[in-house]
């Protein structure tokens, strides 16, 4: 008799799990990078956003329309009434704009929601991560780019206000390296003078590190 209780326990707490409950699905999108258009990859694309959430779509091409550029900065949000679980897959689609001919696809990624509402781990976070995801392309899976975006599953009586979100704001400087003194260096060729004289240089790499405030 215990384990037929310890049985219905668990399938009672199987179907409320499994039952659907109602979300507000907040999609942010930063920006994307190294765009490759199928038909012309060396031509920088007018792109713009699709947002398909089951049978809601919505075709951004004025406000998210970023023109010749490989990697565009979008910075929007959008917003969708979902149940989960039992919803289908986010998707995220860059398209190309074309004046004259009929718009294409760049690539697409799709958002396991589920795998997210199911993520203790993800749920406990107070700011999602972002996530830098690999663009697809429809005929043949190739990658053909990444988009930054991130996501958040709110509960409507817990609605909070959504992020305001810009690019940051550029700051024209000037950098200057000075080297004062090298040692030590061995000279591949030999110089029979009085004086060694060679031309030296040294190569300079910029690594750039983005450090977030808490």
């Amino acid at each position: 008799m215990e384990g037929n209780s310890n049985l219905e326990e668990k399938i009672k707490l199987y179907k409320k799990l499994m039952a659907p409950q109602p979300r507000i699905l907040r999609v942010y999108v930063l920006d994307a990078a190294d765009l490759s258009r199928e038909d012309k990859p060396s031509e920088k694309p007018d792109s713009y956003l699709v947002i398909k959430m089951g049978n809601t779509v919505v075709k951004d091409d004025v406000r998210s329309l970023r023109k010749d550029e490989f990697n565009p900065e979008y910075f929007v949000n959008y917003e969708f009434p979902i149940e989960i679980p039992g919803c289908p897959y986010l998707r995220i689609e860059i398209w190309n704009k074309n004046e004259i001919l009929k718009d294409t696809m760049i690539g697409y990624t799709e958002i396991d929601l589920e795998e997210r509402h199911f993520n203790k781990q993800w749920l406990d976070l107070e700011k999602k991560p972002i996530e830098y995801r690999t663009l697809k392309r429809e005929s043949d899976n190739a990658p053909c780019g990444r988009v930054g975006c991130w996501i958040e599953l709110i509960e409507p009586e817990h609605r909070i206000p959504r992020y305001e979100i810009s690019p940051l704001e550029k700051l024209e400087c000037e950098l200057r390296v000075i080297i004062w003194e090298a040692t030590d260096f061995v000279f591949r060729e030999k110089v029979y003078t009085l004086f060694i004289l060679n031309n030296m240089f040294s190569p300079l790499k910029l690594q750039i590190f983005l450090l977030e405030e808490d």
